[in-house]
């Protein structure tokens, strides 16, 4: 699990880092528009904070519902965006940077998120035979 953590961490600095680069080619073709510019911005810092939350508390999600939930509702938005964007745009480019951001969102949902709290199976230790005879 040590390793899907740190693969989590790295994807989500991967994502703050290399999206601005993915989005540069277009930025001189299209006019400055500060709506667009906060809702991509918002857009790449929802997209990584579920790898950097499964990266930095990914032990805590046994013991804790509510950051099992978060990390759920995290991870959540890159695998819709993912879905949104391929469904709407058939760019190769947008395949290629999507679809490993979708698998690798939902391999960190199901080890981390949906298997939620183990089961106890640990035996309890057999009761001893009490010493009064009947």
């Amino acid at each position: 699990m040590i390793f899907l953590r740190c693969i989590s961490f790295l994807i989500g600095v991967a994502i703050v880092m290399g999206a601005p680069f993915v989005m540069l080619p277009e930025s001189p073709t299209r006019a400055l528009n500060a709506n667009g510019t906060v809702i991509a911005c918002i857009s790449i810092a929802l997209a990584a904070s579920g790898f950097l939350l499964v990266g930095v508390a990914g032990n805590h999600f046994k013991r804790s519902l509510r950051a099992r939930v978060l990390a759920g509702l995290l991870l959540i938005v890159p695998m819709a965006g993912s879905i949104v964007i391929l469904t709407q745009d058939d760019l190769p480019e947008t395949v290629w940077v999507l679809a490993p951001l979708f698998c690798s969102a939902a391999i960190m949902f199901m080890a981390f998120v949906f298997p939620g709290r183990p089961t106890r199976s640990r035996r309890l230790r057999p009761r001893e035979a009490s010493g009064v005879l009947h």
